[in-house]
């Protein structure tokens, strides 16, 4: 998809990218122009005083949890319906068990439009994207462990469509795959972006991951070795806005909570992002 139609829509590359900084949870299905791309800034704080042990909520006995991710990530269009990404984040955490800091899990990927919604004015812009997982560098085996520290692969399907030339909706389902005896991983990312004005937007989304397995913490069979094994569910729902500055910069806030979980922190999730198209 060409630059030019988003912009009859009064949307530009750059206004749609910064909806992505809510820890990138979701991959973009309007691909940059060819020979253009995206790059973003995006700093994610997340804060938990409660615990979901198995299914059932509880408090901390060790305090709040924090986590601080900072990530650098870009996209750049090869030819046209073809793109590739990558994302490099770092990150802080700290709670009554102590802190620790690194590089999180990276992630390379290729996205293939092969639907495009301005050539076929019935049918959504779809693609498919499959990306490689690098594991970070920060301490496991922990409840309040930046990551799992695992490699692996995801493959997804994503969908969007203009509704109107101002509401637009979006989705992604897929897999992950990691080692290191981590759970295969189910993701749904939902979400719509409404134009208020020709540089402000207004978007919500709703994320649904899901780990398999029985395995749940402090449950039968579970030691603290096996941490990186345990099943996991969040389900967020997530608000923001965006605003652009320029016809190339665009900056955004978002926050996000947990509203369901396994295994998994109760968080609140607040989030800054500027982007840049090249």
């Amino acid at each position: 998809m060409k630059t030019f139609k988003l912009a009859t829509l009064g949307l530009s590359t750059v206004g749609l990218v910064a909806f992505s900084t809510l820890a990138r949870a979701e991959n973009a299905v309007w691909l940059p122009a060819p020979g253009s791309g995206t790059l973003a800034l995006s700093y994610v704080s997340q804060s938990a005083d409660r615990f979901y042990i198995g299914p059932n909520l509880t408090s901390l006995p060790f305090g709040t949890i924090k986590q601080k991710t900072t990530t650098l990530s870009g996209q750049y269009s090869i030819i046209d319906g073809v793109a590739v990404d990558a994302q490099l984040p770092f990150a802080r955490r700290t709670s009554g068990l102590g802190s620790d800091s690194g590089r999180g899990d990276a992630k390379l990927g290729v996205t293939y439009r092969f639907v495009d919604e301005f050539e076929r004015k019935s049918a959504p812009t779809v693609a498919v994207r499959a990306g490689a997982i690098f594991a970070g560098n920060y301490q496991t085996q922990r409840p309040d462990s930046i990551g799992d520290g695992a490699s692996g692969y995801e493959v997804s399907l994503l969908v969007g469509k203009y509704v109107t030339q101002s509401l637009a909706v979006r989705g992604e389902i897929g897999i992950r795959d990691r080692n290191r005896g981590v759970p295969n991983d189910t993701f749904v990312n939902i979400g719509a972006d409404y134009r208020i004005t020709p540089s402000l937007v207004a978007s919500v989304g709703y994320l649904k991951s899901k780990k398999s397995g029985g395995l749940d913490i402090g449950g039968p069979g579970f030691t603290p070795a096996r941490f990186q094994q345990v099943a996991e569910e969040r389900g967020v729902v997530n608000a923001g806005i965006g605003y652009a500055v320029t016809p190339r910069v665009a900056v955004s806030l978002n926050f996000g909570k947990v509203m369901s979980g396994r295994n998994t922190s109760k968080s609140d999730i607040f989030g800054l992002g500027v982007s840049f198209d090249l």
